[in-house]
Protein backbone atom coordinates (compact mmCIF):
# COMPACT_ATOMS: atom_id res chain seq x y z
CA UNK A 1 0.00 0.00 0.00
CA UNK A 2 1.58 3.38 -0.82
CA UNK A 3 1.38 6.17 1.74
CA UNK A 4 0.50 9.40 0.50
CA UNK A 5 1.21 12.57 2.25
CA UNK A 6 -0.80 15.78 2.96
CA UNK A 7 1.13 18.12 1.14
CA UNK A 8 -0.37 21.37 0.15
CA UNK A 9 0.98 23.31 -2.88
CA UNK A 10 0.14 26.51 -3.24
CA UNK A 11 -0.62 28.90 -5.90
CA UNK A 12 -1.14 25.91 -9.01
CA UNK A 13 -1.86 27.48 -12.06
CA UNK A 14 -4.42 26.20 -14.55
CA UNK A 15 -4.62 25.02 -18.32
CA UNK A 16 -6.21 27.02 -20.87
CA UNK A 17 -6.49 27.68 -24.60
CA UNK A 18 -6.44 30.40 -26.74
CA UNK A 19 -9.52 30.01 -29.59
CA UNK A 20 -9.22 26.59 -29.21
CA UNK A 21 -5.63 26.27 -30.79
CA UNK A 22 -2.26 27.05 -30.67
CA UNK A 23 0.20 26.10 -27.84
CA UNK A 24 -0.65 24.49 -24.73
CA UNK A 25 -0.91 27.12 -22.13
CA UNK A 26 -0.86 27.26 -18.69
CA UNK A 27 -2.31 30.27 -16.34
CA UNK A 28 -0.44 31.11 -13.10
CA UNK A 29 -2.92 32.99 -10.62
CA UNK A 30 -1.25 36.28 -11.17
CA UNK A 31 -2.67 35.92 -14.71
CA UNK A 32 1.22 35.24 -16.35
CA UNK A 33 0.47 32.89 -19.39
CA UNK A 34 3.10 30.19 -19.97
CA UNK A 35 3.67 27.83 -23.20
CA UNK A 36 3.42 24.02 -21.42
CA UNK A 37 7.23 22.06 -20.78
CA UNK A 38 6.29 19.41 -23.64
CA UNK A 39 5.48 22.40 -25.94
CA UNK A 40 8.61 23.85 -25.09
CA UNK A 41 10.10 20.38 -25.88
CA UNK A 42 9.16 19.57 -29.03
CA UNK A 43 11.05 21.63 -31.58
CA UNK A 44 13.79 19.89 -30.32
CA UNK A 45 12.82 16.19 -32.19
CA UNK A 46 11.86 18.64 -35.36
CA UNK A 47 14.32 17.19 -37.76
CA UNK A 48 14.31 13.70 -35.97
CA UNK A 49 10.43 13.07 -36.76
CA UNK A 50 10.62 14.49 -40.08
CA UNK A 51 13.37 11.70 -41.04
CA UNK A 52 11.24 9.27 -39.33
CA UNK A 53 8.18 9.91 -41.70
CA UNK A 54 9.80 10.58 -44.54
CA UNK A 55 11.57 6.81 -43.97
CA UNK A 56 8.24 5.20 -42.98
CA UNK A 57 5.44 7.17 -44.45
CA UNK A 58 2.89 9.04 -43.51
CA UNK A 59 0.46 6.85 -42.85
CA UNK A 60 2.65 4.53 -40.82
CA UNK A 61 4.37 7.67 -39.23
CA UNK A 62 0.53 8.22 -37.75
CA UNK A 63 -0.56 4.87 -37.15
CA UNK A 64 2.91 5.03 -34.45
CA UNK A 65 1.91 8.56 -33.70
CA UNK A 66 -1.32 7.92 -32.70
CA UNK A 67 -0.68 4.13 -30.77
CA UNK A 68 1.76 6.01 -29.08
CA UNK A 69 -0.57 8.96 -27.74
CA UNK A 70 -3.20 6.23 -26.72
CA UNK A 71 -0.39 4.00 -25.21
CA UNK A 72 1.47 6.60 -23.46
CA UNK A 73 -2.30 7.93 -22.27
CA UNK A 74 -3.34 4.32 -20.79
CA UNK A 75 -0.35 3.42 -18.87
CA UNK A 76 -0.27 6.38 -17.06
CA UNK A 77 -3.43 5.99 -15.94
CA UNK A 78 -2.96 2.53 -14.84
CA UNK A 79 0.24 3.54 -12.92
CA UNK A 80 -2.02 6.44 -11.90
CA UNK A 81 -4.59 4.01 -10.33
CA UNK A 82 -1.60 1.25 -9.14
CA UNK A 83 0.02 3.64 -6.94
CA UNK A 84 -3.40 4.87 -5.40
CA UNK A 85 -4.27 1.55 -4.13
CA UNK A 86 -6.74 0.57 -6.82
CA UNK A 87 -7.53 -2.44 -8.67
CA UNK A 88 -6.23 -2.46 -12.22
CA UNK A 89 -7.77 -5.04 -13.59
CA UNK A 90 -10.28 -2.94 -15.99
CA UNK A 91 -7.47 -1.99 -17.98
CA UNK A 92 -7.07 -3.56 -21.28
CA UNK A 93 -4.73 -6.46 -21.01
CA UNK A 94 -1.29 -4.82 -22.68
CA UNK A 95 -1.58 -1.81 -20.97
CA UNK A 96 -2.16 -3.98 -17.84
CA UNK A 97 1.21 -6.12 -19.23
CA UNK A 98 3.69 -2.95 -19.51
CA UNK A 99 2.31 -1.90 -16.00
CA UNK A 100 3.37 -5.74 -14.92
CA UNK A 101 6.86 -5.08 -16.39
CA UNK A 102 7.32 -1.68 -14.92
CA UNK A 103 5.81 -2.95 -11.03
CA UNK A 104 9.48 -4.06 -9.61
CA UNK A 105 10.66 0.09 -9.94
CA UNK A 106 6.82 1.29 -8.73
CA UNK A 107 8.02 -0.85 -5.33
CA UNK A 108 11.12 1.51 -4.96
CA UNK A 109 8.24 4.45 -4.66
CA UNK A 110 6.14 5.70 -1.36
CA UNK A 111 5.41 8.51 0.66
CA UNK A 112 3.93 10.27 -2.62
CA UNK A 113 3.93 13.85 -2.31
CA UNK A 114 1.66 14.44 -5.56
CA UNK A 115 0.66 12.93 -8.92
CA UNK A 116 -0.54 14.70 -12.06
CA UNK A 117 -0.01 18.09 -10.34
CA UNK A 118 0.02 21.37 -12.19
CA UNK A 119 3.41 23.22 -11.62
CA UNK A 120 4.21 26.32 -13.32
CA UNK A 121 7.78 28.16 -13.05
CA UNK A 122 8.35 32.45 -13.03
CA UNK A 123 12.27 31.55 -13.32
CA UNK A 124 11.63 29.82 -16.85
CA UNK A 125 8.67 30.79 -17.38
CA UNK A 126 6.47 27.17 -18.36
CA UNK A 127 3.62 25.17 -16.78
CA UNK A 128 2.98 22.17 -16.90
CA UNK A 129 1.87 18.72 -15.18
CA UNK A 130 4.34 16.29 -13.34
CA UNK A 131 3.40 12.56 -13.07
CA UNK A 132 4.59 11.93 -9.81
CA UNK A 133 6.78 13.79 -6.77
CA UNK A 134 7.59 11.28 -4.22
CA UNK A 135 10.04 9.15 -2.99
CA UNK A 136 12.12 6.98 -4.89
CA UNK A 137 14.61 4.69 -2.68
CA UNK A 138 13.62 7.25 0.30
CA UNK A 139 15.29 9.69 -2.15
CA UNK A 140 12.75 12.98 -2.88
CA UNK A 141 12.19 12.65 -7.22
CA UNK A 142 10.35 13.43 -9.76
CA UNK A 143 9.48 9.97 -10.97
CA UNK A 144 8.18 10.62 -15.12
CA UNK A 145 6.72 7.26 -16.34
CA UNK A 146 6.72 6.38 -20.04
CA UNK A 147 5.68 4.09 -22.59
CA UNK A 148 7.57 2.83 -25.59
CA UNK A 149 7.50 0.42 -28.26
CA UNK A 150 11.52 -0.28 -28.04
CA UNK A 151 14.12 -0.88 -25.28
CA UNK A 152 15.41 3.69 -24.76
CA UNK A 153 18.83 4.18 -24.87
CA UNK A 154 20.06 7.54 -22.18
CA UNK A 155 21.56 9.36 -24.87
CA UNK A 156 17.63 9.34 -26.66
CA UNK A 157 16.06 10.53 -23.65
CA UNK A 158 17.27 14.45 -22.72
CA UNK A 159 14.05 15.73 -23.54
CA UNK A 160 13.00 13.87 -20.40
CA UNK A 161 15.72 14.67 -18.09
CA UNK A 162 14.69 18.71 -19.23
CA UNK A 163 11.38 17.84 -18.44
CA UNK A 164 12.01 16.35 -15.07
CA UNK A 165 14.34 19.31 -14.71
CA UNK A 166 11.37 21.91 -14.61
CA UNK A 167 9.02 19.87 -12.65
CA UNK A 168 12.11 19.46 -9.80
CA UNK A 169 12.56 23.47 -10.52
CA UNK A 170 8.70 24.57 -10.70
CA UNK A 171 8.32 22.31 -7.36
CA UNK A 172 10.77 24.03 -5.53
CA UNK A 173 9.33 27.76 -6.19
CA UNK A 174 5.97 26.66 -5.22
CA UNK A 175 7.19 24.74 -2.29
CA UNK A 176 10.88 25.63 -0.96
CA UNK A 177 11.52 21.29 -1.19
CA UNK A 178 14.61 20.86 -3.04
CA UNK A 179 14.31 17.47 -5.57
CA UNK A 180 17.63 15.39 -5.62
CA UNK A 181 16.72 13.41 -8.37
CA UNK A 182 14.78 12.82 -11.71
CA UNK A 183 13.62 9.06 -12.52
CA UNK A 184 12.57 7.71 -15.63
CA UNK A 185 10.76 5.35 -16.14
CA UNK A 186 10.07 3.48 -19.27
CA UNK A 187 8.05 -0.12 -20.22
CA UNK A 188 7.98 -0.90 -23.38
CA UNK A 189 6.01 -3.68 -25.46
CA UNK A 190 9.44 -5.87 -25.74
CA UNK A 191 8.69 -6.95 -22.34
CA UNK A 192 11.43 -4.98 -20.40
CA UNK A 193 11.48 -1.90 -18.26
CA UNK A 194 14.19 0.54 -17.84
CA UNK A 195 15.01 2.82 -14.95
CA UNK A 196 17.29 5.91 -15.69
CA UNK A 197 18.11 8.84 -12.55
CA UNK A 198 20.39 11.65 -13.16
CA UNK A 199 20.52 14.68 -10.72
CA UNK A 200 18.15 18.46 -12.06
CA UNK A 201 20.63 20.42 -11.72
CA UNK A 202 22.22 19.31 -14.91
CA UNK A 203 19.66 19.98 -17.16
CA UNK A 204 18.84 23.17 -16.24
CA UNK A 205 21.15 25.14 -18.43
CA UNK A 206 20.28 24.02 -21.08
CA UNK A 207 16.64 24.16 -20.29
CA UNK A 208 17.11 27.71 -20.01
CA UNK A 209 18.76 27.84 -23.17
CA UNK A 210 15.72 25.68 -25.24
CA UNK A 211 12.87 28.37 -22.98
CA UNK A 212 15.02 31.17 -25.27
CA UNK A 213 15.13 29.87 -28.25
CA UNK A 214 11.26 28.73 -27.95
CA UNK A 215 10.48 32.49 -26.93
CA UNK A 216 12.87 33.67 -29.85
CA UNK A 217 10.43 31.53 -32.62
CA UNK A 218 7.49 31.58 -31.19
CA UNK A 219 7.27 35.17 -29.54
CA UNK A 220 5.94 33.72 -26.44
Amino acid sequence: MYKHLDIVIPEVATQVSIDGQGPRLYKTPKGDIYPSITTILAPLKEEILRAWRKRVGDKEADRASNWGKQRGSALHLAIEHYLQNKSISGHPLLIRALLEDIIPYLKKINNIYCQEQALYSDYFKIGGRTDCIAEYNKILSVVDFKGSGRTKKLEWIEDYFLQGAFYAYAFYERTGRKIPQIVILISNEQGQASEFIETPQKFWKKLKEVRKEYKERFKI
